[in-house]
């Protein structure tokens, strides 16, 4: 019989909820979440980082025992990407001693997708999934004292980044040129084009905080008098770009028009084709719903929770 306690999903929820402070979810949703950065202090207890998300001793042990892939493990030295399977086949050593000398050189590591090496983090993956109605998905940064973060950079998803070890120094820049509200996945980087102004709000990340920072907010980071080691939780939301996508594609299946190719020309005749697109388009709102989007949303939701604790091995060897 396996007598290992663990909380329930009703704690564990209740625990999570901690990850936006002492605000409740529909504040949250409704005053922070995709307009506000925020920054939830002492959030989590170091027992909390231990059994819900991750710390230093489990890297260790699931680097050491190849639980976490080569291939999803990079590392970055001045400013550079490499994988740590290419450090690994250079030297022929094991990847926790091609990590671990990295690290000693000053070099950040990233393991990207923590959620498909760590059960733990999996099941916190989909706790928060239930908790805000949108995909997540779990890097973590490992950097040691005096090691540099990325350049000033926005993000293209919303985020939670969760302190899990030391500290790390943190500047928030709330304007840059060429500011963009909600970039989504096809918006490219240009770092010549979007650049800081000002010198940002600083703040300190300790233990157990959590900083929440909405996609297209700048920022940077870089540890000074300790390492740190953070997750960093993105969240993919349904957006209304995502349902009327979803929506041409469905309905084209059952309006003829939609399959037809448009004619056009090398004289161009754009302003005709305009006005017929929005004909179409206009034939459309009458037509497109949410209901099929939010199924297939509340389908791949559902998915993710159906969650089998243990492993295969306990389940043949031990009495239910």
């Amino acid at each position: 019989m396996n007598t290992e306690h663990k909380p329930s999903n009703c704690v564990k929820q209740i625990k999570l909820l901690r990850i936006i402070g002492d605000k409740t979810i529909d504040h949250f949703n409704e005053e922070v979440r995709e307009d506000h950065w925020a920054h939830y202090r002492g959030a989590f207890s170091q027992n909390d980082i231990s059994s819900l998300f991750y710390t230093a001793d489990q890297l260790e042990a699931d680097v050491d025992s190849s639980r976490i892939s080569t291939d999803s493990i990079d590392v970055f030295t001045n400013g550079h990407l490499v994988r740590l399977g290419d450090l690994q086949h250079k030297t022929g050593r094991s990847q926790l001693a091609v990590l671990i000398d990295q690290l000693r050189q000053g070099a950040m590591v990233r393991v990207r997708d923590l959620q498909n090496a760590s059960q733990s983090i999996e099941h916190t993956v989909r706790q928060l999934e239930q908790l805000f109605l949108a995909k997540c998905q779990v890097n973590l940064y490992l950097a040691p004292m005096g090691g540099a973060g990325f350049p000033a950079h926005f993000d293209i998803t919303d985020g939670f980044v969760v302190q899990c070890g030391g500290t790390k120094d943190w500047t928030i820049f709330e304007d840059y040129t060429d500011q963009t509200q909600l970039p989504s996945a096809d918006t490219p980087w240009e770092p010549e084009r979007y650049k800081p102004l000002g010198s940002g709000k600083s703040l300190v990340m300790q233990l157990g905080d959590v900083l929440y920072l909405p996609r297209g907010v700048m920022h940077a980071a870089r540890c000074t008098d300790e390492h740190s080691l953070h997750l960093t939780i993105s969240l993919e939301s349904l957006t209304y770009s995502d349902v009327l996508q979803s929506e041409v594609r469905r309905l084209a299946h059952d309006i003829p028009v939609l399959r037809r190719r448009i004619p056009w020309s090398w004289d161009g005749k754009d302003e005709q084709l305009t006005e017929a697109l929005r004909d179409q388009m206009r034939t459309l709102a009458d037509r497109v719903e949410v209901g099929p989007a939010l199924e297939t949303t509340r389908r791949t939701l559902e998915r993710s929770q159906d969650f089998a604790p243990g492993t295969l091995s306990q389940a043949l060897t031990r009495p239910s």
